[in-house]
């Protein structure tokens, strides 16, 4: 269960105003199971199930459609037999796997699914991959580990089949932080797509950077590395992005608190959710966002993860060119 690439419309939109679907609508933060505390990425699956990495509680939480209570966690002592994640950031869901990053404790965690009951996991890991400190990672269709190395301006691959991520080869940056083509400075959101081109929110340069398989630099296919105006040809803190099937660049803008699409060899984005500009809690507001998802109808979740909630943003107008 790789994420597919959508073959959305040009002239595809989105609701103006957000559902909630996980935590509480108003922003308040708890450890029951229809609160989250300080949310980071997320995960939705073909069947609807989203998951999500509830970091301030240091689990993570599954949740059924139509329900903003989690119908099971893993981590902080429920169905993992008590097992206690250090600080559990992104998430990932195979057909057999979910695959959870501990950036506390510096992992990619394999929990194998349950087949006669998807909602649960078996009780402790199957497989510990150590990685560098990270907070963001992508699994492609061969099952291959892809990991932005906040710290060592660098995206790895890791092998499928690997159990330490030493044997990983550096598919993005230079390992020196920079602004230039062959360099990324904090790295965040990955997307693979499949031709293994890789795009990394290069979040402190302003960019999204397009890599091409054995490439030796990047191109930059959103942004233009700055952010000192509200300017829809700037993209501030970007910490994610998704891409479809007609290269459409989905992307965050943390400063004006929006969420951006950019067409194909476009110099401007423009604002598909929140686009006052403001944070807020209000339903057609964020605050900052740690990451975004498109369901496979087209519809957009945000982890709005200031404001301790996931919302979503009706797809209106979906398939088709």
């Amino acid at each position: 269960m790789y994420v597919a690439q959508l073959n959305l419309s040009s002239t595809v939109h989105w609701s103006k105003n957000a559902v909630t679907v996980a935590g509480s609508w108003s922003g308040q933060d708890g450890s029951s199971l229809n609160k989250l505390y300080w949310n980071s990425g997320l995960y939705i699956a073909d069947d609807g199930i989203l998951y999500v990495a509830d970091t301030g509680n240091r689990r993570i939480v599954l949740i059924k459609p139509n329900s903003t209570t989690a119908v099971a966690t893993i981590g902080t002592g429920s169905i993992s037999g008590g097992f206690e994640f250090g600080s559990v950031v992104d998430v990932f869901v195979s057909k057999t796997y979910i695959y959870v990053l501990d950036r506390g404790a510096e992992q990619v965690q394999k929990w194998l699914i349950n087949a006669s009951n998807p909602n649960t996991v078996y009780g402790n890991p199957q497989s510990i991959i150590s990685i560098p400190q990270s907070s963001y990672f992508f699994v492609d269709k061969d099952n291959n580990l892809y990991v932005s190395g906040s710290y060592t301006a660098t995206v790895i691959r890791i092998p499928s089949d690997s159990s330490n991520g030493n044997n990983g080869v550096v598919v993005a940056g230079n390992g020196i932080y920079g602004s230039g083509p062959e360099q990324l400075t904090y790295p965040c959101g990955i997307f693979v797509d499949d031709a293994r081109t890789v795009y990394v929110a290069d979040s402190n340069n302003h960019r999204i950077q397009k890599w091409a398989v054995e490439a030796s630099f990047g191109v930059t296919v959103a942004g233009n590395g700055m952010c000192n105006i509200n300017s829809l040809s700037q993209i501030c803190n970007p910490t994610s992005v998704v891409v479809d099937s007609n290269q459409y660049i989905f992307t965050v803008d943390n400063y004006f608190f929006r969420i951006l699409r950019w067409a194909p060899n476009s110099n401007v984005g423009e604002c598909i959710a929140a686009c006052s500009g403001n944070e807020g809690l209000q339903s057609d507001h964020l605050s900052h966002v740690s990451a975004i998802a498109l369901d496979g109808h087209g519809s957009l979740y945000v982890s709005d993860q200031d404001n301790n909630r996931v919302q979503k943003f009706q797809v209106i107008v979906n398939f088709g060119k």
